[in-house]
């Protein structure tokens, strides 16, 4: 059973893989993909607002009126910039980077015992963090490619948004998700290292202090032994004399009678 279980947890990471493959049935992927466009379009309009650029918002459309022009120009967040696409490519990079980087004795589950023991394992729920977080990762960067490019457009025109520009950002902030990725796989290490030290230097003043009281505790016996002793040979030399005394007086008798 333990063998079969193993064998498992080898086939599990690359069947997720195949799993993540599939490609997105077209409902699904429109129900997913239009609000990732709202939402982008939306932070777009609320970071160039913050730039005082004027700027209005119609569904996924954003209208601005670029530096040196005389009439508006239309940015429009299409499907392809929803997110969506980045967002697999990204927890399917995690679900690799989780695989690799898993921890190999991490201690945590240690002396727990039933089937879902593997619960408690530090690495289980790190490999978990880092693959939900991509989603939260893959909408904000694109968020912030989106943003970026309206703010870019207001000076330099809508031209930004086609062509070389808009591929080099999409890998820009493509390798910006990842590294965010991989800082948050590094503190999640960071705290497991720290909380592993503590319970280890709890664990050694525990030992001190156990052998402390095993110290006290001889020193304790061996002072009640010497006392004992003590009280002892104090009870013995009165008995002494006295032998001595009455040995004495009956010796001079034998003397007198000789």
């Amino acid at each position: 059973m333990g063998r079969r279980r193993g064998r498992l947890r080898l086939v599990l990471v690359p069947l997720l893989l195949l799993l993540l493959a599939i490609p997105i049935p077209s409902i699904i992927f429109n129900k997913i993909a239009f609000p990732l466009q709202l939402f982008a379009s939306r932070c777009a309009v609320a970071s160039m607002r913050l730039f005082d650029i004027p700027v209005l918002r119609q569904g996924n459309v954003i209208e601005l009126m670029p530096l040196g022009s005389s009439t508006t120009k239309k940015l429009e967040v299409v499907e392809a910039c929803s997110g969506i696409r980045s967002l697999m490519t990204l927890v399917t990079l995690a679900v690799v980077f989780a695989y690799f980087s898993f921890p190999k004795d991490d201690g945590k589950g240690e002396g727990a015992r039933g089937r879902f023991a593997w619960l408690k394992s530090y690495g289980v729920w790190r490999s978990v963090i880092l693959v939900l977080s991509a989603v939260p990762i893959a909408i904000i960067t694109n968020a912030a490619r989106v943003s970026g490019t309206g703010i870019l457009a207001r000076y330099y025109g809508t031209k930004v948004a086609d062509g070389f520009f808009h591929e080099f950002s999409g890998w820009v902030v493509y390798v910006a998700a990842f590294l965010l990725l991989f800082a948050l796989g590094w503190l999640l290490d960071g705290i497991a290292n720290r909380q592993s030290r503590r319970a280890r230097r709890a664990a050694k003043r525990a030992g001190t202090a156990t052998k402390a009281g095993e110290a006290s505790k001889g020193q304790t016996v061996s002072g009640a032994s010497a006392v004992a002793a003590s009280e002892s040979q104090a009870r013995a030399a009165p008995e002494s004399s006295t032998v001595v005394a009455s040995v004495a007086p009956a010796t001079a008798r034998g003397g007198e009678g000789t």
